[in-house]
């Protein structure tokens, strides 16, 4: 057997919500190309990764941070897993995150929490489920990048810390950057297809659009 991956495109590249909405349809009628345990709560994987849903983003950080992202391409937003129930390691992960992210010549917008419901899952992702916040970075320091240089170092930045992190917590600490980039986001964990869009609050928000989704179901 496979995992199931699928891909919705504007092709006109247009934000919209039907890209959103087809992608999870498209992700839920691929369920039988994932993987459960004896608990069909309990999913192998599953994921959606979007074009940068800029509107949307750009009203989270004028709400939380009273900030003006600059232009499409110049932030970038991370969703970024912590360990549950250990807040001495979500502090430090951050301040280690946050210090690469200045060192690297880039500008730390903030932190945001992201909304999730948990409601539907089984015991066994419910148990490990991880603390998840969003990191919102902007291409706005002392010395200006071109895009190709801010996606450089928003890598480096991601490689430097995952390592920092895996020598002060050890490789399976719980602390992981799923992407790290202006131009998409992800949006993933221990789910069925069918639980993605359920669990992560942002995807049933309307004002959630897009003009690009890949999404893909785990069969390990």
């Amino acid at each position: 057997e496979n995992c199931g991956v699928g891909l919705v495109a504007s092709l006109k590249s247009i934000p919209s919500r039907r890209v959103v909405d087809d992608a999870d349809e498209m992700l839920i009628r691929m369920s039988h190309r994932g993987g459960c345990g004896s608990d069909p709560a309990s999913g192998d994987g599953a994921g959606m990764l979007f074009g940068m849903p800029d509107s949307f983003m750009r009203t989270k950080a004028k709400e939380l941070f009273a900030v003006d992202l600059p232009p499409m391409g110049e932030y970038a937003v991370s969703n970024v897993f912590f360990a549950p129930g250990n807040e001495k390691a979500l502090v430090d992960c951050k301040a280690i995150l946050e210090r690469n992210t200045r060192d690297r010549g880039l500008t730390v917008v903030g932190w945001r929490p992201v909304p999730v419901d948990n409601s539907m899952l089984g015991k066994d992702p419910v148990d490990s489920e991880p603390v998840t916040e969003q990191f919102f970075v902007t291409n706005s320091g002392p010395k200006k990048l071109s895009q190709r240089q801010f996606e450089q170092e928003l890598m480096l930045v991601r490689k430097m810390t995952e390592d920092e992190t895996n020598q002060l917590l050890g490789p399976e600490s719980g602390f992981y950057i799923n992407s790290l980039t202006s131009a998409t986001i992800t949006y993933k964990g221990q789910l069925t297809p069918e639980q993605v869009s359920q669990y992560y609050l942002d995807l049933k928000d309307p004002t959630f659009i897009s003009h690009l989704s890949l999404v893909h179901s785990r069969f390990s």
